[in-house]
């Protein structure tokens, strides 16, 4: 089930995040959505997003190791694609290191394609950034 995070996934949330980088999440960001997938009373990952007028930016998606490759993912890119739709988006747009294979093959799954690169945007690793364009304006 997905369902809005609150105060209380914030430990489980920054723990996820930790495996990127220092950033730690603040709820109370006005153009952000964080929303968590749970099962059987437990966090097994979350989706984080920023939607300014008629633009999304995804800022992380991300499960539990232990949980990864049962469909998690795919079911939060499908929750965020509905939600940008419902709230008249034109695109959705991402940044992926280009070694995340696994994240970019399922990127590519949902529509999005290619549209940069950020030299050593990871340090050493180039970014990739990505675009799903909703509808033609």
């Amino acid at each position: 089930m997905i369902r809005e995070a609150n105060c209380k996934d914030l430990l489980i949330i920054n723990e996820l995040v930790k495996e990127l980088d220092n950033h730690q999440i603040n709820l109370k960001d006005p153009f952000t959505y964080y929303y968590i997938y749970y099962e059987d009373k437990e966090i097994k990952g979350f989706i984080s997003y920023a939607i300014i007028y008629d633009r999304c930016e995804l800022n992380y998606i991300l499960i539990k190791p232990e949980y990864r490759k049962q469909g998690i993912a795919s079911k939060l890119m499908e929750y965020i694609i509905n939600d940008c739709l419902n709230h008249n988006c034109y695109n959705i747009t991402l940044e992926v290191n280009e070694n995340n294979k696994e994240a970019i093959s399922l990127y590519s799954k949902y529509g999005f394609k290619k549209v940069a690169v950020r030299k050593n945007y990871y340090g050493k690793n180039n970014g990739i950034l990505m675009e799903r364009v909703l509808e033609d304006k």
